[in-house]
């Protein structure tokens, strides 16, 4: 409920119609406002309603009128229209009013003000009416106040919600008066809770790290004799001895005669951010350091094959620099009669979805020379949270010299069997440790007897 003052009076409006009724000399006043399908009545006094439907209401009549029109009533009941208004033909039987429109600052009709009497009277003279009119533009002001400061309040409500969602708030320093003005999020960067403290620049000084307090009284000092803003990332101290990285950015601003009064800026809060880049930044330096010294390839690719990285360890293995293959297609690299096979394994690997254990397979790539080199690779795959891949990361090895050795441990066991054949010598193997035996083909068929008896 609205408090009265000594007056007995709530509201701007209700003076208005506190002198309306003094100056006129009548039993009611009122202030209305149109709203949608009300008139609603900011004060009214005597005739104890808040609001009448538009379309029966004077204050609508008046709006339809237009910016600075004026209506007087001698009689109500002998008016064609307002005889049957509900006030007239009911309580408090009202027949005398007059009227003027009440206009904003766009000069756009919003209501009217009006006196009313319970009986006939004469009409205004223009001394009256030019009263009335008056009255009409100060409530229109008022009005347009309201609108304002109504405004500026949500804008304060969101202001606080950008600050809380953000981290971001903002400060004022008069230096006429030496008062230091926080918003709530200001309050609690430096951990205090809004309000706990009365601010200073004494308390915002001694806030800092000892390295960082003397930088920022500099950049005050700087500010006021040039009226030059600054931006500065310094450490701060909260009473609990929390460490934060802030951000403060002032601006200034000057009287009449070029003097600095004031400094006002934004203030945040950027520990978590700069802790974060610094993670990704150690992070990533490692992971390059891994890329730059590892033998293995590195490779990350589009769903349709297309390079979006690769180690500089690539080099070494292809033949090929990363620049030289990052935005094409890895097929361009694989030898054709493997390429079958890769894409099934990719395939197999997407179907069966996310946290899937990556394939392992082997195959042929194709060097800058024209020559092949034997590939192992473990490709992993990454969806999103909605279920569709974004891309292959995979973790490549050059196995030709294993498959070489292979190669030549499968030639060697067949030359040995060959001459094992043609020289009928057999060649066999005791392992002392475990006492077990291998036989050569050949001393199998000396002894007579075969692998399976």
């Amino acid at each position: 409920m609205a408090r009265r003052n000594s007056l007995g009076l709530e509201t701007p409006f209700d003076h208005l119609t506190a002198l309306l009724r003094g100056q006129f000399g009548v039993p009611f006043g009122v202030v209305s406002f149109v709203h949608g399908d009300l008139a609603i009545f900011r004060s009214e006094a005597g005739l104890g309603e808040c609001a009448l439907p538009r379309d029966v209401s004077v204050s609508n009549i008046l709006v339809g009128m237009g910016s600075g029109a004026r209506l007087v009533i001698e009689d109500a009941t002998l008016h064609p229209v307002l005889k049957d208004h509900p006030m007239v033909a009911g309580k408090p039987f009202l027949r005398f009013f007059a009227g003027a429109t009440i206009s904003n600052g766009k000069g756009e009709p919003v209501g009217a003000v009006g006196v009313m009497d319970s009986k006939p009277r004469p009409t205004l003279t223009a001394s009256e009416l030019a009263t009335l009119e008056h009255v009409a533009a100060i409530a229109g002001s008022m009005f347009d106040q309201t609108i304002a400061q109504r405004v500026q309040a949500e804008q304060l409500k969101l202001l606080n919600l950008a600050e809380q969602m953000s981290g971001v708030g903002n400060w004022r320093y008069d230096l006429e008066t030496g008062e230091v003005t926080w918003s709530d999020e200001v309050f609690r960067i430096h951990g205090y809770a809004p309000g706990e403290v009365q601010p200073s620049y004494e308390i915002v000084l001694a806030s800092y790290h000892p390295e960082d307090a003397p930088v920022l009284a500099d950049a005050v000092s700087r500010a006021i004799a040039t009226g030059e803003g600054y931006s500065l990332e310094l450490r701060l101290t909260t009473p609990e001895l929390e460490e934060r990285l802030v951000i403060t950015q002032a601006t200034t601003e000057q009287d009449s005669e070029g003097r600095t009064v004031a400094m006002f800026g934004v203030f945040q809060d950027v520990t978590q951010m700069v802790r974060s880049r610094e993670r990704l930044e150690r992070s990533e330096s490692l992971f390059r350091l891994m890329s730059e010294t590892a033998t293995d390839v590195i490779a990350r690719y589009a769903p349709d094959g297309t390079f979006r990285y690769l180690s500089p360890s690539v080099e070494a293995v292809i033949g090929r620099t990363p620049g030289e293959m990052i935005g094409r297609k890895c097929t361009e690299f694989i030898h054709p009669d493997d390429l079958p096979q890769i894409c099934d394994e990719l395939a197999a690997c997407v179907a069966a979805g996310p946290g899937t254990k990556p394939p392992r397979f082997e195959y042929r790539a194709l060097k800058q020379d024209g020559s092949v080199v034997w590939l192992e690779a473990s490709p992993r795959t990454v969806f999103d949270p909605n279920g569709r891949l974004l891309e292959f990361h995979d973790h490549v090895r050059d196995i030709t010299t294993r498959k070489e050795a292979e190669r030549l441990q499968t030639e060697l066991v067949e030359t040995l069997s060959m001459a094992e054949g043609l020289g009928g010598v057999g060649s066999w193997r005791l392992d002392v440790a475990s006492g077990g035996v291998t036989w050569s083909d050949e001393v199998y068929r000396i002894h007579g007897k075969s692998r399976e008896t």
